[in-house]
């Protein structure tokens, strides 16, 4: 009888026990993935509110996209901004896992720190509201895709190199940041304008309206494309390729 009552407490310390660490790593499973989630509000929140201290009225993106044999592009994107509030010194911008070639000011470089993620840029004044000025970033690489989910991102693929301004796994999910600084988030609605030049007989299709199409000596093609109406960021396209274009004329109510 005493080995039954030792038998029957050690098989209910057991199960006790076992409960308790199942009961444990439940807890902690769910501790991590509230952290988890916290950790991703809180860097969409942070996203956002950077729209709340600064307006990025136009991004000017002139690049080249020429090189389909090391997939990258060069160039520059200037961010022309006003603040929201008094004392703004920095300007964050997201660019992915490109190279810094310099920040520029009209003729001033700038400092600033990069990690392959943030670019923050030191301005070299302090902006209050109502000012207006505008830091040119030259950056060259190649844009990434959504590798983690395999569709998103730049591509450069049979000929053609394209953006589709979103990551499936990237967080947040709007993705213009693979291919110009910028505030890449929902929230923030700017004017563009497009200055992309291709090659081979290849030409750049953008947002907005063409407004210029010029071919140098060498045979480089650069064609600006204005978007006066302000959108987010990854609504902001570009397509590069051979292609033919056909043009039709609709004869609407007015004519």
């Amino acid at each position: 009888m005493k080995f039954l009552y030792l038998y029957i407490f050690s098989a209910i310390f057991v199960l006790n026990f076992f409960n308790g660490q199942a009961q444990t790593c439940q807890k902690n499973k769910i501790n991590d993935y509230l952290v988890k989630s916290a950790l991703q509000v809180v860097q969409t929140q942070a996203s956002n509110t950077r729209s709340d201290t600064v307006d990025i009225l136009k991004y000017t993106i002139n690049l080249n996209i020429t090189d389909f044999t090391t997939n990258s592009i060069r160039g520059n994107t200037i961010v022309k901004f006003t603040p929201k509030i008094n004392g703004i010194t920095k300007l964050n911008l997201d660019l992915l896992v490109m190279v810094i070639d310099s920040v520029k000011q009209n003729s001033i470089t700038l400092t600033y720190s990069y990690n392959d993620t943030l670019l923050q840029v030191n301005l070299p004044a302090t902006y209050n509201i109502n000012d207006t000025s505008s830091v040119t970033v030259y950056y060259h690489g190649t844009p990434q895709i959504d590798h983690p989910s395999g569709w998103g991102g730049f591509y450069f693929q049979s000929g053609y190199a394209y953006n589709l301004g979103v990551g499936f796994s990237a967080n947040p999910h709007v993705y213009g940041r693979v291919w110009f600084p910028c505030f890449d988030n929902f929230v923030e609605r700017s004017a563009y304008e497009f200055n992309i030049t291709a090659n081979n007989g290849k030409v750049a299709y953008c947002n907005g309206y063409l407004s210029n199409d010029t071919t140098d000596g060498s045979g480089n093609r650069t064609r600006k494309w204005i978007l006066n109406e302000s959108i987010p960021s990854y609504l902001a396209s570009v397509s590069v390729a051979a292609y033919a274009q056909i043009n039709k004329i609709y004869n609407g109510m007015n004519g």
